[in-house]
């Protein structure tokens, strides 16, 4: 008899259906999964290392922890000493964990964003402009500052003579 991945795809997908409607228990399904396995080592390496064979592996073993994965028990992780999630589960108890989320607090009852606006970054350029403005104000500051410290004339902007 040849094998080939249809056949493997078939026997997998009657597993998984039987599972879902709960008609095999653990130990047959565990039985059939290495059945599975065995022929899938019959296959050509080729067939082997396809995304089709891998997907169809993670169904199977989806369909092995089918009882742990559908546990609706929101206790999950502290009645059981390793738990396994599903997706879902994993989301919402990220989600609890975390609580709301920010951005949705900024939102007032009539739907306006109140959150304070967030300024834009600066490119480069426009850092190295402001960086070159600044060190010139603070050579002419400090050259200012020299001239007043040595007793020399400091040119005033505005001068403003007080008489009575």
């Amino acid at each position: 008899m040849t094998f080939n991945i249809e056949l493997f795809e078939q026997l997998a997908k009657g597993i998984v259906d039987q599972t879902e409607e709960k008609k095999l228990g653990f130990e047959e399904r565990m039985e059939r999964v290495e059945e599975l396995c065995e022929m899938l080592h019959e296959l050509d390496l080729r067939q082997r290392n396809s995304s089709k064979v891998k997907t169809i592996l993670e169904s199977l073993s989806d369909s092995l922890l089918h009882e742990t994965l559908k546990d609706p028990t929101p206790y999950k992780s502290k009645n059981t000493e390793y738990p396994i999630h599903s997706e879902r589960q994993i989301r919402m108890r990220t989600f609890k964990n975390t609580g709301l989320d920010n951005t949705l607090l900024t939102y007032d009852s009539t739907g306006k964003n109140r959150a304070l606006p967030l300024r834009r970054l600066r490119t480069f350029y426009e850092i190295d402009i402001i960086e070159a403005g600044t060190i010139a104000r603070n050579e002419e500051r400090k050259a200012k500052y020299d001239a007043f410290v040595a007793g020399k004339e400091v040119p005033l902007l505005l001068k403003i003579q007080i008489t009575k």
